[in-house]
């Protein structure tokens, strides 16, 4: 992604263990290019395959990159607090498990 770029999102689940001696290769694929809110996002399948070609943990992430004519504009924290924070954490993930 190089320097001028931001990771704005990334989730992993470790699904199988790494022994001792393993050895791991981190890999992943462009699923997805758009532009969301005037950011330039370009969305990943990401993951850790062991020797045995064995998945170990896949994931997701989005990175932010910026163009030619202007760097990546960060996105806005959701609040100001780390109190306001918890407040807007607890309503989001309230709303996902309603959604379910």
């Amino acid at each position: 992604m190089g320097d001028d770029a931001w990771l704005f999102k990334m989730d992993c689940e470790h699904r199988r263990f790494n022994f001792i001696g393993d050895t791991t290769w981190l890999s992943g694929e462009v699923v997805d290019k758009r532009q969301e809110d005037g950011r330039n996002e370009v969305h990943l399948d990401i993951r850790c395959t062991n020797q045995r070609g064995v998945v170990t943990s896949p994931g997701r992430a989005v990175v932010l990159l910026p163009t030619r004519e202007a760097p990546v504009v960060l996105p806005e924290p959701p609040a100001a607090s780390m109190e306001e924070l918890i407040e807007y954490d607890v309503a989001r993930i309230a709303a996902e498990e309603g959604a379910s």
